[in-house]
């Protein structure tokens, strides 16, 4: 919900060092990505972490954690006649 608050990224491993925010922007991020279908795909949990949270409320929001689950859920998603808005 664009009430929700985001987490600032930085480099470190330790997630409750991560500040929460609410900003305009973060608003602006949720409110137009969510009517989308997203991919998030990275080798590192963090970032996954941190994205689901900023894009939670999307209409469909998959992640995975390399190219090739990538390419699983895109053709898994083209077999059923629909696409990823985002990756």
């Amino acid at each position: 919900s664009p009430d929700s608050p985001l987490y600032v990224v930085s480099h470190t491993k330790d997630l409750k060092k991560h500040k929460k925010i609410r900003t305009p922007t973060s608003q602006l991020i949720q409110s137009a990505l969510r009517d989308k279908c997203i991919l998030i795909v990275d080798d590192n949990p963090l970032i996954v972490r941190v994205l689901e949270k900023i894009l939670e409320g999307c209409r469909h929001l998959q992640t995975g954690s390399n190219g090739q689950e990538a390419l699983d859920h895109v053709t898994e998603r083209m077999k059923g006649g629909e696409e990823y808005d985002l990756i």
